[in-house]
């Protein structure tokens, strides 16, 4: 199963709206043709930067907060996600720490990213926020796969009963 369909199967039993982001029209036929679930938008921008995808994304989103991850996260869990949105309420971000911010593991008001520029980082983002930090003990859960050697690490860590 792609990676991509993990982290859609957790989020659709959570979320009712479901948005993905993609570089390009190309990357979009790509997650036609694996899953339905969700809203594909392109951001079409020459720029690499996650704030262009947020910034596209939150034109699409209905409420004031959304849940924002990678597709990439093989050891992500329904229960995490559970608990950071059960707790986000009243802040401006909620955010999963194990051993550092997770920012591509969080709920944020949209607002956040009013006025922020493509060049900022999201941990930028929330240094003067209303944040609410989750602890998380595992931080394989926040792996982030970005390399054959990280999937193929994955797969043996999978392969040993995670």
């Amino acid at each position: 199963m792609p990676l991509l369909c993990h982290i859609l199967d957790l989020m659709k039993d959570v979320f009712e709206d479901i948005i993905i982001v993609t570089k390009d029209n190309i990357q979009a036929e790509r997650i036609k043709q694996i899953s339905n679930v969700g809203k594909i938008i392109t951001d079409n921008s020459k720029d690499f930067s996650p704030i262009i995808g947020v910034k596209k994304g939150i034109q699409e989103i209905k409420n004031n907060s959304f849940f924002l991850t990678a597709c990439d996260m093989p050891f992500l869990t329904k229960e995490i996600i559970w608990k950071l949105n059960k707790t986000s309420k009243q802040y401006s971000c909620t955010i999963a720490f194990s051993k550092r911010y997770q920012p591509f593991c969080a709920i944020y008001d949209k607002s956040l990213f009013k006025g922020c520029t493509i060049n900022q980082r999201m941990t930028q983002l929330i240094e003067n926020a209303n944040v609410n930090i989750i602890y998380f003990n595992n931080p394989l859960n926040f792996l982030n796969i970005n390399t054959l050697t990280d999937l193929k690490n994955a797969e043996i860590i999978k392969k040993n009963n995670y």
